[in-house]
């Protein structure tokens, strides 16, 4: 009997227990889930193949977007620019003589050639005909006749040409001769270009700013192109990943602030805010603790906290409570 009444008794304490615990996890108003810390990181890849002459960043190093990480030797690439800036040099004095035309003195010296030519020509004309009469009364051979008359036709080429040569300088290259060697010119300095961007290449720049959490090669190491040598990490903004079921997703909004806790700083609080909800559902990662919850169906939500301090490293542990707008929750 006396065990009775004390059950009856009881019974209203345990009910209002209950309830007081179950109207407080209402009355915080949000939601609340645990996930880890991440940080976006960045793989830096070689552009140009060669050995590391340099390395002017190490792990740990914080790196604004633009320094100089590693550099690699263009010793080959320098030789080969000059190759291509002498072939330039000429493609452009070419372009230059077919747009502008000869110099008075290179077309007075053409001249010249022709007079000699002409001269050279009459010389070769007279001793054919010379000869042609002395073969008429037999004074000399076939033979030595066709000697001659085979001086004349060369003497008589070279005429010819000399003077082609002396009228397209008087006259000036023609439009598709002009066209031609402008491509020409126009060519090698792409040439040079190329080979300059090859060059700046082989200065590896940090693309972000972060801090360096790896370094995969040393001095002296050959590098391929696309061989990654460092990694950087943006850490002035981290995100928390967390897990929403299906019947909470509604509560969540994007922009909506979030109180973050980690374990090591318990007396600290982070403010972060919503930046991403997946639009797809998935099954909640390998990493929960309980095959049950591993097989319920959730929705990714990312929560970017910032982390001037540097306090939030990648692979931490956080408890994360979002809270409607406007709820101020104890801050750092």
């Amino acid at each position: 009997m006396n065990m009775h009444r004390i059950t009856t008794c009881l019974l209203p304490l345990i009910f209002s227990v209950a309830l007081v615990a179950c109207s407080s996890r209402k009355d915080t108003g949000g939601i609340e889930a645990s996930g880890m810390i991440e940080t976006t990181d960045v793989t830096v890849s070689a552009r140009a193949a060669g050995n590391i002459t340099r390395i002017r960043i190490n792990e740990g190093d914080h790196v604004h977007a633009g320094d100089t990480l590693i550099v690699v030797d263009d010793t080959d690439l320098r030789l080969q620019r000059d190759q291509l800036k002498a072939a330039a040099d000429v493609a452009g004095a070419g372009y230059d003589l077919a747009r502008h035309g000869s110099r008075p003195e290179d077309i007075a010296q053409s001249d010249e050639a022709v007079s000699q030519a002409k001269a050279n020509l009459d010389n070769a004309e007279d001793d054919q005909r010379r000869y042609a009469e002395l073969l008429h009364v037999g004074s000399i051979s076939t033979k030595d006749y066709e000697n001659v008359k085979t001086k004349y036709q060369i003497a008589l080429r070279q005429y010819k040409a000399a003077q082609i040569g002396s009228d397209k300088l008087r006259h000036g290259s023609r439009t598709e001769d002009i066209t031609a060697a402008r491509a020409r010119r126009e060519q090698a300095d792409a040439q040079i270009a190329a080979i300059d961007k090859k060059i700046s290449d082989c200065v590896i720049l940090a693309p972000i700013e972060g801090v360096v959490t790896r370094r995969g090669v040393e001095m002296g190491e050959f590098v391929n192109v696309g061989s990654g040598v460092m990694t950087i990490s943006q850490t002035e903004t981290v995100k928390l990943k967390i897990y929403v079921a299906e019947d909470e997703l509604g509560k969540v909004k994007l922009g909506e602030p979030a109180d973050i806790v980690i374990d090591t700083y318990k007396d600290k609080h982070y403010r972060g805010k919503v930046t991403y909800i997946s639009p797809t559902a998935e099954f909640t990662p390998k990493n929960v603790q309980t095959k049950d919850d591993r097989v319920k169906l959730v929705f990714e939500v990312q929560i970017a906290v910032p982390n001037a301090a540097q306090d939030l490293k990648s692979g931490m542990t956080a408890d994360a409570k979002l809270l409607e707008s406007g709820s101020v929750a104890g801050g750092k």
